[in-house]
């Protein structure tokens, strides 16, 4: 019963629907003429792009170069762990969540 009242709404509708003929707007009789562009100006614009300038502290020269002392793979290795390793101390929880 409840699906038969559900679609007896829907039928009607769409008997409504059919009924009506819908018509299309027919074309223009006549079409205005494309215009044809013979000289374009040669006017170009010249944008300057800004250029980005350091503050002060930003450049720096490279320092001189130090001898590098030849490291064996384990020396190497450990001098990269001893400095991946940081102790807690309280200027490392500024701002910290």
């Amino acid at each position: 019963m409840k699906h038969l009242i559900m679609t007896i709404p829907l039928i009607l509708l769409t008997a409504c629907t059919a009924s009506q003929q819908h018509v299309l707007p027919s074309p223009p009789e006549e079409f205005a003429p494309a215009i044809e562009v013979k000289h374009v100006p040669d006017e170009v614009k010249i944008i300057e792009v800004p250029k980005v300038l350091a503050l002060p502290g930003q450049l720096k020269e490279f320092p001189e170069e130090r001898p590098v002392k030849e490291l064996t793979p384990i020396e190497a290795i450990t001098k990269a762990q001893k400095k991946a390793l940081w102790k807690p101390n309280e200027g490392r929880y500024f701002n910290a969540i």
